[in-house]
């Protein structure tokens, strides 16, 4: 069964690793061997995502589409996922809008069933233009699940705020959250994703005015461009991001498996 750990304990956790100069790596987890060769390989956390349940018979980008309650599958990964993890912290991904639940004692549950940390995944920030404003008038928009991370930072857990632009990031900050998580999807969205070196300029114009509101706040990177531990690098190299969540880069294991049908394929028939 997976350890749970405090709000304090996690922190020294993570401070520690930035002091050794260590980042922070969060692989995601959608069936159990994936979370026991993540612990196996060092992450810091794991998180449980409904991208993770749903990317891995179906196809990236399906977290978003109403295929499946995002906070009943989370639950459902834990049942499966628990039992396989022995030390690492579990965070477990949120959606704070969901009208089919009260979010408090859904809260309380996941503390009971095992959770350290929250995040706001999947997030209606994702959406932009006349669909997220109608969202936010129906309330089911970034404001109403910032209301319910702030919930959860009072029950106790470690709380990543997902962001995918300069005012939510800000709103974030203001709120005595542990982390910032800067979802670089919508970075340039237009022109298909962002570069890495636009990615890095972005990073640290909003890290600068996050900085001057919660100095001690960690930031974290997700979403293309960084897709390889050379990404990665080049953004800590670059900025004053300590760690990278990967929704979907190592749970899939595409490149060993790519690279092992591709050696069978090259071997040869006799004759």
């Amino acid at each position: 069964m997976a350890k749970q750990y405090s709000r304090e304990e996690i922190r020294q956790r993570f401070q520690q690793e930035v002091e050794r100069g260590n980042p922070i790596v969060i692989p995601s987890a959608g069936i159990g061997i994936s979370a026991k060769f993540a612990e196996q390989g060092g992450a810091d956390m794991i998180g449980l995502f409904n991208s993770g349940y749903l990317g891995l018979p179906l196809v990236e980008a399906t977290s978003l589409m109403p295929y499946g309650n995002a906070n009943d599958i989370v639950m459902d990964l834990g049942n499966r996922i628990f039992p396989v993890v022995k030390e690492t912290p579990m965070l477990g991904g949120i959606i704070g809008s969901d009208p089919t639940r009260e979010m408090t004692p859904f809260l309380k549950i996941m503390r009971f069933k095992g959770f350290s940390a929250v995040i706001n995944f999947p997030s209606p920030g994702y959406a932009y233009g006349q669909h997220r404003r109608n969202l936010e008038r129906n309330n089911y928009g970034v404001q109403q699940e910032l209301k319910v991370m702030h919930t959860a930072r009072e029950l106790g857990f470690y709380t990543f705020g997902m962001a995918y632009d300069e005012e939510i990031a800000m709103q974030i900050a203001g709120d005595d959250h542990d982390a910032l998580v800067l979802g670089l999807a919508l970075v340039e969205w237009e022109k298909g994703g962002a570069r890495l070196e636009v990615a890095v300029a972005y990073i640290n114009k909003v890290a600068a005015k996050v900085k001057t509101v919660a100095p001690e706040m960690l930031l974290f990177v997700q979403g293309a461009p960084v897709r390889t531990p050379e990404d990665a690098q080049y953004i800590y190299d670059r900025t004053d991001v300590v760690g990278f969540l990967g929704l979907n880069n190592m749970d899939y294991g595409e490149t060993p498996i790519k690279e092992t049908v591709a050696a069978f394929k090259n071997t040869r028939l006799k004759g």
